[in-house]
């Protein structure tokens, strides 16, 4: 059986400038107010923003970049594994998964551009709720019951 390639897995662009590639995409889509978040170490985990969803009713959105997923599935590809290989394969892990937001992004956003989908529906589960969770997160903890069965 061949391995399939990782989306985005040979790229070498740092997190930093495709997050700013991100920003960009963002600001021309109509986000008003965007910053970062940062994790342990000062490492960038994700971004926030807000949005007009319709007429007068503005959100706020936080899209994750979640490394630790694109480090397992790197991890058990080494050969040898080694301390300085430990840290290569998470900073490689960081850029992957930066891109891989970069280019979802990208895509909702021309679909959002050409009146495909709207920006709700595409963001909806990053919506940000007052107590900093997310509408998808909410929905998850409470077992997928948040919507009742229909009539």
């Amino acid at each position: 059986m061949t391995r399939k390639a990782l989306f985005m897995g040979t790229t070498s662009v740092s997190s930093q400038r495709t997050l700013s590639e991100i920003i960009a995409c963002l600001v021309k889509a109509g986000a008003r107010q965007i910053n970062q978040t940062y994790g342990e170490g000062g490492r960038l985990i994700g971004v926030r923003f807000t949005l007009e969803v319709l007429p007068g009713n503005t959100q706020c959105f936080s899209l994750p970049a979640k490394t630790e997923p694109v480090f397992k599935v790197l991890w058990k590809q080494v050969k040898r594994p080694g301390k300085h290989t430990e840290v290569e394969t998470k900073s490689k892990a960081e850029r992957i998964a930066w891109r891989q937001l970069y280019r979802w992004v990208e895509a909702q956003l021309a679909m959002i551009e050409i009146g495909m989908v709207e920006a709700g529906e595409v963001f909806l589960p990053y919506m940000q709720r007052p107590d900093g969770r997310t509408l998808f997160e909410c929905f998850k903890e409470q077992g997928m019951k948040l919507l009742s069965a229909g009539k």
